[in-house]
């Protein structure tokens, strides 16, 4: 397991969604994304459009 993951006390450590809980935090906690890395280009850039229907809240995005 990455640093810190093996520190979290997922409460029932028999329980399948716990141990389904930890595989996801395992495949997520740590450097980088594989996946990302395996398939997009270093340098890639993208952009989006993004229409909301309602007021939001996105975050790490200058007002």
């Amino acid at each position: 397991m990455a640093d810190g993951a093996s520190d979290l006390d997922l409460g029932r450590p028999d329980d399948a969604v716990g141990r389904l809980i930890a595989l996801a935090l395992e495949e997520d906690v740590g450097p980088g994304d594989r996946t990302a890395e395996a398939c997009v280009p270093a340098g890639a850039r993208g952009s989006a459009l993004v229409v909301a229907k309602e007021e939001i809240v996105v975050s790490g995005v200058a007002a």
